[in-house]
C-alpha cells in the first residue's frame, strides 16, 4: 500500500455519530486501561458499551475459555 497510496493524503476515518469505541478486555469484554494483546478497542452504538472496568482478578488471559461453545447451546 505505500507504493499505491505514495503521495496521497491520509484521511482520518471518523465513527458515524451515535458510535463510540472502547478498549475492552478480550477475556472478559469489559473496559480497561492495559494496552497489550489482551486488549483491543471495539466499536459500539452509543450507550451500550460496556460500563465497567475489569478487574485483576477477573483477567484470565485466555481468550479461548474451554466449553463456551457448549454452554452457548444447552
Amino acid at each position: 500500500m505505500n507504493k499505491a497510496l505514495a503521495g496521497k493524503p491520509e484521511h482520518p476515518v471518523i465513527p458515524p455519530q451515535g458510535i463510540v469505541s472502547a478498549r475492552i478486555d478480550l477475556a472478559t469484554g469489559k473496559l480497561t486501561r492495559k494496552t497489550d494483546h489482551t486488549t483491543t478497542f471495539e466499536y459500539f452504538v452509543e450507550g451500550t458499551e460496556p460500563k465497567e472496568y475489569v478487574t485483576e482478578t477477573q483477567k484470565s488471559g485466555d481468550i479461548f475459555i474451554d466449553n463456551v461453545a457448549e454452554d452457548l447451546f444447552q
